[in-house]
């Protein structure tokens, strides 16, 4: 029998997504605020034909950059946000610049996870370069995890691990976005307040004011401890501490996140000793990092949840924060398998769990017994990505999935043997160009690149 999914999203193979999205919609409204709204005209009312209004819930602004609301040029009802930088020096205009240019490569592939630009204006030489972007009503996971904490509850161990695994979304097509150059990105800012929740339940990973192109590191001349620690060091990974950030870095600060969800606290937090010596706090902290000196997050919540954490969860989180970049998960999409399947082991109903695995004991044992151990391998998930957005693939010649992005996933693919995969790139309907490619034993993501020129006729 076939196997026919359509993804809904990069590499989306959930069936189930609206109802995870329900299920963190109504943990929000446990938390809700009023819905953001027009109340007050700036005294400059308008920027390039935008009216712009301040939030109804705050002046929300990032850094050197104020946000406001305004109308949508083209969806009648709906509002986009635009971020103005203002009285910003040059380099941090050039990282404004830069961060607008990787927003706008991963808008074009309609990655759902990440926000959407819509225009930019971000020369340089401008005085005030601003951005206008998709507006997300909701509230980010900074002033989530704020409101959790003083109302005295948590976050169902569920909820956060999907949160995360959407980010994982959004960070695997920003580790496979490459410039002219053919050189991938990292964001290297990845913590609480850049990670949004919509209203409708949905995740968004944002600001990429700091994203930056890895052969950059390695051109650049400025290395300096202003340099090495551009981002917010409670979420920094030792290497990128040290200068050296790479995309297991993202990977460290996602985990960081995670454990933060589950604990409502930071692993590595600034030691009231330091008192307002800003410097001083930035260096302590940085030591515990590099030395891996951070209680586990099974044992603080303990002291601090009602719901335990899973020693599967705490094991993730562990492995998500080695001090070695080599030792953590090798990329996002395998970050994200591993929650998933957890997500899936325990959505099951508890009696339909016992007689499953007690079935599965005698049978086993039964096989076993006959057969041996090497008819029995364990499964994984499989990532194709395509250099070309809008492909379908099929696995083995039985299960079929279509994306209009760039990734897909097959879940609960067999280790035990090679693969066959035919990857086919349409438009049109017509099929342009297929891809025939045999992945090894374990081979965890395979990449098929396309003749871009057959994919534009």
């Amino acid at each position: 029998m076939r196997q026919k999914a359509r993804s809904r999203g990069p590499y989306s193979s959930l069936e189930d997504q609206h109802r995870w999205t329900e299920e963190i919609r109504e943990f929000l409204e446990g938390f809700s605020r009023p819905p953001a709204s027009e109340t007050e005209l700036l005294d400059r009312d308008s920027i390039n034909g935008y009216k712009l209004y301040r939030l109804h819930t705050k002046a929300k602004k990032e850094g050197s950059a104020d946000v406001y609301i305004a109308h949508h040029p083209e969806k009648e009802g709906e509002y986009v946000a635009i971020k103005i930088l203002k009285g910003a020096d040059k380099p941090t205009k050039r990282r404004f610049d830069r961060g607008a240019k990787i927003l706008h490569k991963l808008s074009a592939q309609n990655v759902d996870t990440i926000v959407h630009l819509v225009e930019s204006h971000t020369d340089p030489a401008m005085e005030e370069p601003y951005t206008v972007m998709e507006y997300i009503d909701g509230m980010d996971l900074k002033d989530l995890i704020e409101i959790v904490r003083q109302s005295g509850r948590e976050i169902p161990v569920r909820i956060a691990l999907y949160i995360i695994a959407e980010v994982c979304r959004a960070l695997e097509a920003l580790h496979h976005l490459r410039d002219d150059e053919g050189e991938n990105v990292i964001h290297r800012d990845v913590k609480p307040s850049n990670i949004m929740l919509n209203r409708n339940g949905q995740v968004k990973l944002m600001d990429f004011g700091l994203a930056k192109y890895l052969y950059l590191d390695r051109r650049e001349t400025e290395v300096s401890t202003d340099v090495t620690l551009t981002g917010t060091v409670e979420y920094m990974a030792p290497e990128q501490l040290l200068g050296s950030p790479q995309r297991a870095s993202d990977i460290y600060s996602l985990t960081v996140v995670l454990y933060e969800l589950l604990t409502l606290e930071q692993p590595f937090r600034r030691h009231e000793g330091y008192g307002n010596d800003e410097r001083a706090g930035r260096s302590g902290i940085g030591e515990k990092i590099v030395k891996g000196e951070y209680t586990r997050a099974r044992k603080l919540a303990q002291r601090t949840r009602q719901e335990p954490i899973p020693r599967a969860v705490d094991k993730a989180i562990e492995k998500g924060m080695k001090l070695q970049a080599e030792d953590r998960y090798r990329s996002a999409l395998e970050m994200r398998g591993v929650i998933l399947s957890y997500l899936r082991g325990k959505t099951s109903p508890r009696w339909l769990k016992v007689a499953i695995s007690a079935a599965a004991v005698v049978v086993i044992g039964v096989f076993i017994w006959f057969f041996g151990h090497a008819l029995f391998p364990g499964s994984y998930s499989l990532g194709v990505w395509s250099d070309t957005p809008g492909f379908r693939a099929v696995l083995d010649h039985t299960r079929e999935m279509e994306t209009e992005d760039q990734m897909i996933v097959f879940e609960d693919v067999s280790t035990g043997s090679s693969h066959h995969i035919r990857v086919e790139l349409s438009k049109d309907g017509l099929v342009k160009e297929v891809k025939d490619v045999t992945v090894p034993k374990g081979g965890r993501v395979i990449k098929v690149f396309f003749d871009q020129r057959k994919s534009t006729r």
